[in-house]
């Protein structure tokens, strides 16, 4: 039995019922609620299955994470500006650089080698070191400084 024709069903077309006023207004009344729960079953099938929905609601998050993520970097027009202005990296992405640094502030000067950062690059030349002799050099002048 479909949905409709149960509902058809419970409608009691064309049925005589006989009885108890009282318990047959309770039946009557059991009965709409039936109807409208089933009614209400046809409407959220209309909309998608619980599969569909969960389904749609993970592609919803991950296409919110990568909007956030879009958003960041900026408008097409901003990325093209971005493009056309490329500046020029002092080394290739990845590379090596050196960088003087002071444990803790105090103690032996040593330096630090490791892949480039972002953060890195308006520091070239003057804290951080694109070979190991410019990177010893500042070193030799920051002790220099102490003494």
């Amino acid at each position: 039995m479909t949905e409709q024709e149960a509902i058809n069903y419970l409608r009691l077309e064309g049925i005589e019922v006989k009885g108890n006023p009282r318990r047959l207004a309770e039946f009557f009344d059991g009965l709409d609620v039936a109807i409208t729960a089933l009614e209400e079953i046809q409407e959220y099938r209309a909309i998608g299955t619980v599969e569909q929905l969960t389904d749609m609601k993970q592609n919803y998050a991950e296409a919110l994470s990568d909007w956030r993520q879009y958003r960041k970097i900026g408008t097409v027009e901003e990325c093209r500006r971005a493009m056309k202005n490329k500046m020029e990296l002092p080394c290739a992405v990845g590379s090596l650089v050196y960088e003087p640094y002071q444990f803790m502030g105090e103690g032996a000067w040593e330096i630090d080698v490791h892949k480039i950062r972002l953060e890195d690059l308006d520091k070239i030349g003057k804290t951080v070191f694109l070979t190991r002799e410019e990177a010893e050099a500042a070193l030799r002048e920051l002790e220099g400084k102490e003494e």
